[in-house]
């Protein structure tokens, strides 16, 4: 089984930093990981390239929205190797 998680954020620099540890110690490990950022305004990037690194995190123009998000961010996610 492979797990993959697809994280999609906007403005939410306060609350990533609790997500990311959650998904760093959650049961089963994540084998790849992707972060889609839809333009925020805040330092919401900084934690999760911390984190993951730069490769992690695809920024988008803020106009995107969420159903448009995922399958983008899924779409990068499985082509990578992360």
């Amino acid at each position: 089984m492979t797990v993959t998680a697809l994280l999609v954020s906007h403005d939410g620099a306060r609350w990533l930093p609790a997500v990311l540890d959650g998904i760093a110690t959650q049961h089963r490990p994540v084998d790849a990981f992707l972060a889609v950022d839809t333009g925020s305004r805040d330092e919401s990037a900084d934690p999760v390239r911390a984190a993951r690194g730069d490769a992690a995190v695809h920024v988008v123009e803020g106009s995107t929205t969420y159903p448009r998000a995922v399958p983008g961010g899924a779409r990068d996610a499985a082509g990578s190797h992360l």
